[in-house]
């Protein structure tokens, strides 16, 4: 899909000058010119006094082109744009026609994902703005030199709205336009080449998202790290600054840790860390995409929350994994009653006494010896509640929150990796809100679900003694 690209020379009188090379595409009167005067001055600096205009309606138009604006032309600033460069607009900027400048306007809303109001957008003036109420974003341009040239007078580079889903200006017949040459020449190309050039032509990739969402978002982190010799995508980090303050200032001590495997194209893992808030709800604190699930990659992973997290080393923290399970499965897996086991083990790890703990030991040891030796080579604080840190004032023996967050990721996990991290962000966000509008709610200070054990066991205790 190569342009025409030509050598380019000019004669003045009997001297011929070397202009350099130009494609098919944007070759011109306009841009010979200024090559020329750059070439001549040594300067590409164009003198914005000469041709702004406060006013972006007053006509540019004239009966006849005049020797002062022919030298504008000489000095004006024709676009250009390098092979894998972002379209960048400024004032002063002349362009071919009003075609070409509606052409790269609409490339530039897909790159920018925002979509747009077209207030003027006639072949003499054209005034682009952000279709969303009270953005300033704005762009006008006018014919200036000639009856073709647009030269652009003023630009309001500057957002405030959010980023859009869904462009009005990527249609099918854009889409078609990109790629017609290559399709041509390529009878065979499959949809999905075609749909991963768009997303690297037009900059949708985790690098530009990760950009996107730090800029949004103050404090958040998104580390990308690459593989040093072929720069490939090996896993990415992301944490936002109200997870990190919330968990610090209404959450228990307490982490889960999993990962799930993803079904898209590409694969690879989703690593997560989970924690409970004051009412024991799911509170999501980071998560990691990686090519698959090894020690190197939960090592970065958990040191990028230490980082990141900043978390007090005088104070204790608990992290749950999903050693359970295999504990479960081993138990399973004996020719004995594995049900029975696996009530018993459950017993054991609830209890939060240390005799009733020795007691169901002891029960397991009597179905399966060899299951009972494996549990007693591992800490109880591990797993058994009765040994558990005080300190941490976490009750949890399961890794359920994980597998929670988990069965809410089910219809984005064959997603792309840009799509399943855009659900989880709005996951996130809407759970935050939602959980504060409870808050509101409330009508003492304790937690709904801590009050009712309260309550639970205030009952339960009118008909104990006290031990002298």
């Amino acid at each position: 899909m190569g342009l025409d690209v030509f050598e380019t020379y000019v004669t003045i009188n009997t001297k011929v000058v070397e202009l350099g090379t130009c494609d098919a595409d944007h070759i011109s009167m306009i841009v010979l010119l200024h090559t020329l005067s750059e070439k001549q001055t040594g300067s590409d600096k164009v003198p914005e006094d000469d041709y702004s205009s406060d006013d972006e309606y007053c006509s540019d138009l004239g009966d006849e082109v005049s020797d002062a604006k022919l030298v504008w032309v000489i000095k004006s600033n024709p676009f250009k744009q390098l092979v894998g460069c972002l379209i960048r607009f400024e004032v002063g900027q002349t362009h071919d026609s009003v075609y070409t400048l509606r052409s790269l306007l609409t490339d530039f809303a897909i790159q920018e994902v925002f979509n747009f109001n077209k207030v003027k957008n006639d072949k003499n003036r054209l005034t682009w703005a952000c279709m969303t109420k009270g953005c300033p974003w704005r762009i006008h341009a006018s014919n200036v030199g000639d009856d073709t040239t647009m030269q652009v007078k003023t630009y309001k580079n500057e957002h405030t709205c959010h980023r859009i889903y869904k462009s009005k200006e990527a249609r099918s017949k854009w889409i078609a336009g990109k790629f017609q040459a290559l399709v041509k020449s390529n009878l065979g190309i499959q949809a999905g080449v075609i749909l991963d050039m768009l997303k690297d032509q037009f900059n949708v990739h985790l690098r530009a998202y990760a950009l996107m969402v730090q800029q949004c978002n103050l404090g958040l982190v998104a580390y990308i790290h690459l593989l040093e010799k072929t720069s490939t995508f090996q896993r990415m980090f992301v944490s936002f600054e109200a997870q990190r303050k919330g968990f610090l200032e209404g959450c228990r001590p307490f982490i889960g840790i999993d990962r799930c495997h993803l079904k898209c194209p590409y694969g690879g893992v989703l690593l997560s860390t989970i924690a409970l808030d004051a009412n024991s709800g799911l509170y999501p604190l980071a998560y990691c995409i990686c090519e698959r699930e090894t020690f190197l990659n939960w090592s970065w992973f958990l040191e990028q929350l230490r980082v990141f997290l900043r978390y007090p080393d005088d104070k204790p923290i608990c992290y749950m994994s999903d050693r359970q399970k295999g504990v479960i499965g081993v138990l399973k897996m004996v020719s004995y009653d594995g049900q029975k086991l696996k009530n018993l083990f459950c017993k054991a790890a609830k209890t939060a006494d240390r005799f009733e703990f020795k007691k169901f030991l002891a029960d397991i040891g009597s179905i399966n010896l060899k299951a009972m030796k494996y549990l007693a080579e591992i800490e109880p604080c591990h797993w058994s509640r009765h040994a558990f840190d005080v300190s941490i004032k976490c009750e949890s023996v399961t890794n359920n929150m994980t597998e929670a967050f988990n069965s809410m990721l089910k219809d984005f996990r064959p997603r792309t990796y840009l799509q399943l991290m855009e659900f989880i962000r709005r996951l996130v966000m809407s759970r935050f809100q939602l959980r504060k509008d409870e808050c509101n709610t409330w009508k003492t200070d304790i937690p709904p679900s801590v009050n009712k054990k309260i309550l639970e066991n205030s009952e339960e205790s009118r008909i104990l003694k006290t031990l002298n």
